[in-house]
């Protein structure tokens, strides 16, 4: 199969004028990831295969990041773009997947895993640098129902008007961009200025602690409305 007859069946004409409305950030993670998904196909490949390797790559971003606590400045950085990296593989797995005809509910679950596993990774991480068990485990909670519980339950309240703009704001800062990307470099941030990184920690922590008890609030109020 060339590359033609690849993106054909990997990225079909409806999805492409379906994507066409989506930010320029999105269409270049698209492009970059289709590219990656070709080489993949050719190599041989699983989509489920990719979707394990983006652990693997979180878990070895996760790592370079955790070396901020030694003021290093380097290492999570590279780990920065490591762990945002990773998220473009997502845009390759499903295109692997379209093309050799091997599309499941098993992978896409897979990728949604992936992505949870990152972005509650990198707030269990934050929290891990107060060495305070109840703190890591307060963080844990907070990652588990922002993200879990927020997917079930966001289509419940979506069409209500007074949700609106604070689901907005949610989907922000609980997006992949952030998450992932500009909140690990304020990591590297207070690494480069040598600022305390607890002190960081425990703002982070605090502010989406914040964010998790007003979910649930908010979710309770919109399904009683």
């Amino acid at each position: 199969m060339n590359w033609k007859q690849f993106l054909n069946v990997a990225h079909p004409e409806k999805m492409a004028v379906e994507e066409s409305q989506k930010n320029i950030l999105f269409r270049s993670h698209r492009w970059v990831g289709l590219r990656f998904g070709y080489v993949f196909y050719k190599l041989g490949m699983s989509a489920n295969f990719i979707s394990i390797s983006r652990i693997l790559i979180s878990i070895i971003s996760f790592y370079f990041i955790s070396l901020a606590k030694n003021k290093s400045v380097w290492m999570p950085f590279i780990g920065t773009f490591l762990l945002y990296g990773q998220n473009i593989l997502d845009y390759s797995d499903g295109a692997v997947a379209r093309a050799s005809g091997k599309t499941s509910e098993l992978g896409k679950s897979l990728d949604e895993i992936v992505n949870d596993i990152s972005r509650g990774g990198i707030l269990v991480l934050v929290a891990a640098f107060t060495e305070n068990v109840f703190i890591i485990a307060v963080s844990a909670l907070s990652s588990f129902i922002l993200i879990s519980f927020k997917k079930a339950t966001v289509n419940r309240i979506r069409s209500k008007k007074i949700f609106k703009a604070l689901n907005s704001f949610y989907r922000i800062v609980l997006s992949i961009q952030f998450m992932l990307f500009i909140f690990p470099l304020l990591i590297v941030l207070n690494a480069i200025l040598n600022l305390k990184l607890v002190t960081f920690s425990y703002i982070a922590i605090c502010f989406y602690l914040v964010l998790a008890v007003l979910w649930l609030l908010i979710c309770v109020l919109g399904n009683k409305s």
